[in-house]
């Protein structure tokens, strides 16, 4: 024991020395240019960086339903030229990951970008998101923000329904700047509209600079109501912890207060609520994520609501937890405000039933209505 101790010791400060020895290259020295083209000085170079991820490829489902799972953006610190896009499909990484990752820089359709990835090694989780960086809508489509987690606030919308996508544009009163449709934030823009805030990675995309929002709370209305799905939407990689931990799941607003409008889906005095009030209400345009369960513990200060009744309401969120399971639900604070009577209910989309068995595709339909066919008991 006594010789082979120090071989043990010699072995690890080796092994310390020799991945402290490993240069590692800020991503401002690979995004920096003044070349008309945008193209990186370091194209074609072997290098590592090291940061955190502020958009995970799995991050949110793709407008065209797929999953992106082919690249990652990462950024090293809070200022401009600090983002790059990572090319790599083996390693799962989550928003908060720090990581070092070793690649070829390239440029894909003149974004700069690491490829040919030899290496991601995930040094730690939970951490700071870098950003978003507040700029103006002008200075967002420069090359200095590309690839960067960037916000716009104060806009209004000047055109929807752009090309295939259904992109729209922004304009804070110093030129607009396209939003993509790249995932699916649940956000329904019309001309004309104010928006209090757009957030999202600055990506290059034929020939411009275009923001995409990573999922529901990267638009905020300007309005007085907050959108289910802004509530309720929670990432991926969350809902894949959230086998393990039970906990993943749940609302990044908890605690925090709310306005909200919507149809009744599930009508008061339908489930149990002891002397209290407990129904469910959809966003009217229903989808994933646009449910939530409401509840006050005294039944008397509110009135019976029925399917079809549209209202308004102000609570906080909170979760309610049985076992492992945690049902996001809305703390009812003020009056029920009934709006309109006898609407159409959403439409309740076909699942199969093998896609509510886990949180990663159960979660978004939580208080939804949904339709099984085709099923035995």
């Amino acid at each position: 024991m006594q010789k082979w101790l120090p071989k043990c010791l010699l072995g690890i400060l080796l092994m310390v020395f020799v991945v402290s020895a490993i240069a590692q290259t800020p991503i401002r020295d690979i995004q920096f240019t003044e070349d008309a083209s945008g193209d990186s000085p370091l194209k074609g170079q072997t290098v590592t960086v090291q940061g955190i991820v502020v958009a995970e490829h799995r991050g949110a489902v793709k407008a065209n339903g797929g999953i992106s799972g082919s690249y990652f953006f990462m950024m090293d610190s809070s200022a401009a030229w600090a983002g790059i896009q990572v090319y790599d499909k083996s390693t799962i990484v989550a928003e908060g990951d720090l990581v070092s990752v070793t690649g070829m820089v390239d440029e894909y359709y003149n974004q700069t970008q690491i490829k040919n990835v030899t290496e991601v090694a995930i040094i730690s989780s939970g951490n700071p998101i870098p950003g978003p960086l507040v700029v103006t809508s002008a200075v967002a489509a420069t090359e200095a923000y590309e690839c960067c987690l960037i916000q716009v606030n104060d806009v209004t919308i000047t055109e929807t329904g752009i090309g295939n996508y259904g992109e729209w544009k922004i304009d804070d009163g110093s030129g607009a700047i396209k939003i993509g449709t790249r995932a699916k934030y649940y956000f329904t823009p019309v001309i004309d509209d104010s928006v209090a805030s757009v957030a999202g990675i600055n990506v290059y995309s034929y020939g411009k600079f275009v923001i995409e929002p990573r999922l529901a709370w990267d638009v905020v209305e300007a309005g007085p109501y907050t959108r289910v799905q802004y509530i309720q939407q929670v990432r991926n990689s969350d809902l894949i912890k959230a086998l393990d931990d039970t906990k993943s799941d749940t609302s990044i607003f908890k605690g925090e207060t709310f306005t909200v409008k919507g149809v009744v889906t599930m009508p008061t005095g339908l489930s149990y609520a002891g002397a209290g009030i407990k129904f469910n209400m959809q966003e009217e345009g229903g989808g994933p994520w646009s449910g939530i369960l409401s509840y006050h513990p005294d039944s008397t200060a509110y009135p019976s609501l029925f399917d079809g009744d549209v209202i308004e309401m102000t609570g906080y969120i909170y979760e309610y937890r049985t076992g492992v399971a945690n049902m996001t639900e809305l703390f009812i604070t003020s009056p029920i405000n009934i709006l309109d009577f006898g609407q159409p209910i959403p439409e309740a989309p076909e699942v199969a039933t093998g896609d509510l068995r886990v949180p990663e595709t159960a979660e978004q339909w939580g208080t939804c209505l949904v339709t099984v066919k085709q099923a035995e008991v």
